[in-house]
C-alpha cells in the first residue's frame, strides 16, 4: 500500500505549494478514506527531508507544504501568493498595497494599507511583526524609511519617480481634504493627524469630529466621533485594492468601545465593482474630481507627469516647471510647503537648464562596484559635468549632513564618472544647494572643502542661491525662488 509520505510529495510536486485543507481534499482524491481530524494528525506529524513546511501565517492554523528546493523558483512564488491571498488576507493585502504604489511605500504609510494593529491587540499581528515575517519570505525588503517589494520574488521593480510623484500628490489631497471637512464643519479645526492611528489601526487622516450624529456622551463629558480617510489614487483601483479599508472598518465596528467614526475612501479612478463594495459596506467615496473639481484634478495629473519626466519637461519645455509652480501656488495655496522639498530639485534642474546644459537628469540612479546612489540633480556641459544635491528644507544642514554626502556619495558619484569614456575628460562639479543654509559648524567645514582639488565643490546657501538663479535671466524663475523655496525658509 502506497504511503501517505509518497501521496503527499507526489500531490506536492503535481499541484506545488499547497495548504493543509486543499492536501486534505486531494489525499481524498486519492483514495484515503480516512478522517479529515485523522488526515490533519497526519500531516502535524509528517516529516521529509524534501518537504519543507511553512507555519504560522495561515488561517485555521494551515501548514503551507512545498519542496524546499523550490524556495527561490516562480513556482513556490505563485503557490505562496495564491496561499496568502485566500488564508492569510493581512499578508497579502500589505503586498497588494506595494503593488499598487509602484513597489515602495514610505514605512509610516504601508500600515493605513492592511489591517494590522500599530500596537498589541489580542488575536492581531502588529504590523512591525507582518512585515518582518514579509521579509522572511523575501517579499519585502524594510531599510527603516521605505518599505519594497524585493524585485526577483515579485517580479515588480520600483518605479522611484512615479513613487515620488504619487506620495506628493497624495500629501495634497490629504491637505485639502483636511480644508474641506474643516470648512463644512465636519471636523474640528487644525486637529487633523495624518497618517495616525484611530482605534489601534492606522490611517492617513484623523481628525476629531462634533457632527451630533457621532458625538457621545460619557460621564456628562461631550465626546467627539472621529473622521478617518484612506487615500488611493494615482492607479486603477479595483475590488481586490479596497478590500482591506472594508475589513479595516468592519474591525474597527466589532470593537468595544471604539467611539463612533465617518469613514472616507479618496479615489480618482475606481472600478465599478469596487465602487459597489464601498457603497455596500456604508464607506463614503470621496472622488478627487468630485470633491475639489476637474481643474484641480488636471493640476494634479499635471504634477505627476512632470514629476515622472522631470528631466525631459525641464530640457524641452522648462516653462512648463514654472507655470506649474504658478498655477500650485493659486489653485493650493498655502499647501504647498511640503512639496517644496521634492521640487526644488527640480527648481535646480530648471537653472542648469536655462544654462545651456546638454544633458540633463533629475534623480537619476547609477550603480557602481555594486553600490547604488541617486543624483539629485545630473547635468552634462561641454566641458563639465554638475552633480547637484538639493535640501529643500527650512532648516540648516548640519556638518553631520555634509560628511555624509561627502564620503557617501560624492566618491561613488566621482568613480562612475571618471569610469564614463564620454565624461572622463570633463570637469567634475559637485554643488550642494541648500535653502536653510548651513549650521556653524557646518560653514567652517564648507570653507575647507571648497579648497579641494581633485574636483570642483559648491555650496549654496539662500543668499547664493538667490544670486545664483539670477544668472538664469527668467523673472518667472525668480519670483518662485524667492516667494516659493526661500522666503518661507
Amino acid at each position: 500500500m502506497t504511503s501517505i509520505k509518497s501521496i503527499v510529495k507526489s500531490i506536492v510536486k503535481s499541484k506545488g505549494p499547497i495548504l493543509t485543507t486543499q492536501l486534505i481534499k486531494e489525499l481524498r482524491v486519492a483514495g484515503s478514506t480516512a478522517t479529515d481530524e485523522a488526515l490533519r494528525q497526519q500531516l502535524s506529524r509528517f516529516e521529509d527531508e524534501e518537504i519543507y513546511k511553512l507555519k504560522g501565517y495561515f488561517a485555521h492554523r494551515q501548514t503551507l507544504f512545498y519542496f524546499k528546493d523550490d524556495f527561490f523558483d516562480e513556482v513556490f512564488t505563485e503557490g505562496l501568493l495564491a496561499a496568502l491571498k485566500s488564508d492569510a488576507k493581512q499578508y497579502h493585502y500589505l503586498i497588494k498595497a506595494l503593488e499598487f504604489h509602484r513597489g515602495v511605500l514610505p514605512i509610516d504609510q504601508l500600515p493605513c494599507y492592511g489591517v494590522n494593529p500599530v500596537s498589541n491587540v489580542k488575536g492581531h499581528v502588529t504590523i512591525n511583526s507582518a512585515i518582518q515575517k514579509l521579509q522572511t519570505l523575501k517579499l519585502v525588503h524594510n531599510n527603516n524609511a521605505e518599505v519594497s517589494l524585493e524585485p526577483p520574488r515579485t517580479h515588480i521593480i520600483e518605479n522611484k519617480r512615479q513613487s515620488m510623484a504619487i506620495q506628493l500628490v497624495k500629501d495634497v489631497l490629504l491637505l485639502q481634504f483636511n480644508d474641506w471637512a474643516r470648512k463644512l464643519s465636519m471636523t474640528a479645526y487644525d486637529s487633523s493627524t495624518f497618517y495616525s492611528p484611530f482605534g489601534n489601526f492606522c490611517f492617513a487622516f484623523v481628525a476629531p469630529s462634533y457632527i451630533t450624529t457621532v458625538t457621545t456622551w460619557s460621564d456628562q463629558q461631550l465626546k467627539p466621533g472621529f473622521v478617518v480617510a484612506d487615500i488611493l489614487i494615482g492607479n486603477t483601483v479595483t475590488a481586490d485594492h479596497i478590500e482591506f479599508f472594508i475589513k479595516k472598518v468592519e474591525i474597527l465596528k466589532a470593537q468595544k468601545n471604539t467611539l463612533k467614526f465617518l469613514p472616507f475612501l479618496i479615489v480618482d479612478n475606481l472600478e465599478p465593482e469596487a465602487l459597489n463594495a464601498l457603497r455596500s459596506s456604508g464607506i463614503i467615496i470621496g472622488k478627487v474630481n468630485q470633491l475639489f473639481g476637474e481643474e484641480y484634478t488636471s493640476l494634479m495629473a499635471a504634477l505627476i507627469n512632470t514629476v515622472v519626466n522631470a528631466g525631459a519637461v525641464l530640457k524641452k519645455n522648462p516653462e512648463q516647471f514654472i507655470d506649474l509652480l504658478v498655477k500650485l501656488k493659486a489653485l493650493v495655496s498655502g499647501k504647498t510647503n511640503n512639496l517644496r522639498g521634492d521640487l526644488f530639485e527640480m527648481a535646480v534642474g530648471y537653472y542648469h537648464s536655462k544654462m545651456g546644459c546638454g544633458t540633463l537628469d533629475i534623480g537619476k540612479l547609477i550603480t557602481y562596484e555594486y553600490n547604488q546612489r541617486e543624483m539629485d540633480v545630473y547635468a552634462v556641459y561641454g566641458n563639465k559635468v554638475v552633480v547637484a544635491e538639493c535640501k529643500g528644507y527650512n532648516y540648516p544642514m548640519s556638518k553631520a549632513d555634509l560628511e555624509t554626502w561627502l564620503t557617501d556619495k560624492v566618491p561613488i558619484i566621482r568613480k562612475w564618472i571618471l569610469d564614463q569614456p564620454s565624461l572622463s575628460d570633463k570637469e567634475i562639479h559637485f554643488q550642494y544647494w541648500c535653502t536653510g543654509g548651513f549650521t556653524e559648524d557646518a560653514n567652517n567645514l564648507v570653507e575647507k572643502m571648497e579648497k579641494t582639488k581633485k574636483y570642483t565643490l559648491e555650496f549654496f546657501n539662500a543668499e547664493k542661491i538667490v544670486k545664483t538663479s539670477a544668472l538664469a535671466k527668467s523673472k518667472k524663475f525668480n519670483d518662485i525662488m524667492n516667494e516659493y523655496f526661500i522666503k518661507q525658509s
